[in-house]
């Protein structure tokens, strides 16, 4: 957990994007002092982790979700309801060379009862 958009102490690991947001994760959230109310649910890949430091200052809240980091009891924790907008951000390689879009069906709010 890091309280500041810009830790520092990342650059060292020599990932320049580790900067902002921390490193790879299943799930990384990221709260902004905009004067937004807006929520975002980000779901996508490393292409996408460049778009969230932009993103921030349009909402209150960020959530990126890596699918390929992310296992079932992260995805069970996320509700959609909580949030005003949904992004899927995938690069092409990722979309049309791996299965990773579509794990986005082992979340189980997807699932029908």
């Amino acid at each position: 957990v890091y309280h500041t958009l810009y830790p520092m102490q990342q650059m060292e690991l020599g990932a320049p994007l580790d900067i902002y947001l921390g490193g790879p994760a299943a799930i990384t959230e990221i709260r902004s002092s905009a004067p937004f109310t807006d929520r975002l649910l980000v779901f996508g890949d490393a292409n996408a982790r460049e778009l969230i430091p932009f993103l921030t200052c349009h909402y209150q809240q960020v959530t990126f979700v890596d699918l390929v980091y992310a296992g079932e009891g992260d995805l069970a924790e996320l509700d959609p309801e909580e949030y005003t907008h949904v992004l899927f951000a995938y690069g092409i390689e990722t979309f049309g060379q791996t299965t990773q879009p579509r794990s986005i069906q082992r979340m189980p709010w997807l699932k029908p009862e």
